[in-house]
């Protein structure tokens, strides 16, 4: 199982990122550009500041990892993003071709 983990800097104050369902309305949002269902998307960290989110999205091949990452470089409909990253990785590590 191959897994993308992400991080975003987004625009938007903490408070209201988690009070007004943001969080849910984000893991959402990127589920349907990934096109993977939500139940395989899980936040693993939201930061005060810039607000910054983390998550992981689960993989069934590489083909799709790395189809998942390129499509995480985009904008979120709903966010602003002020920078973002991602990785691939298989089992417990990174993967490394």
């Amino acid at each position: 199982m191959y897994t993308v983990n992400y991080q975003y800097e987004l625009n938007i104050d903490f408070t209201t990122f988690l009070n007004n369902s943001q969080a849910q309305n984000f893991i959402e949002t990127v589920s349907s550009i990934v096109g993977i269902d939500p139940d395989d998307h899980y936040l693993s960290f939201i930061k005060q500041g810039s607000t910054i989110v983390g998550g992981t999205l689960s993989a069934a091949s590489l083909s799709s990892a790395n189809s998942i990452q390129s499509v995480l470089g985009i904008t979120i409909p709903g966010f602003t993003v002020l920078s973002t990253s991602s990785s691939v990785y298989y089992g417990k590590g990174p993967y490394v071709p």
